[in-house]
């Protein structure tokens, strides 16, 4: 996700379990995105619990441990998206 690479400042690597990450896979400030059969999850290394104003902006999604489940991307605001990225 090119969204990715930009905020972050790092190339994509593929981690354990065909993650898409940015950042080495140890560091504590890493964020990646897996395409999965039924959503795309993007995955929060500092979780998502600073973030509720932003979440409460950005559409339709489902959340869990660090998680975004995220079923179509239409489905989102993807300038809100940027935000939640670059808070992370």
């Amino acid at each position: 996700m090119a969204l990715m690479a930009r905020v972050s400042g790092a190339s994509a690597q593929v981690w354990d379990g065909g993650i898409l990450g940015f950042g080495e896979a140890g560091q504590p400030y890493r964020m990646g995105f897996a395409p999965r059969k039924r959503e795309l999850v993007l995955h929060f290394p500092r979780g998502l619990n600073d973030a509720l104003p932003i979440l409460e902006r950005l559409g339709k999604f489902k959340a869990g441990a660090g998680r975004l489940y995220i079923k179509r991307l239409v489905d989102i605001d993807l300038a809100v998206l940027r935000e939640l990225l670059e808070a992370a």
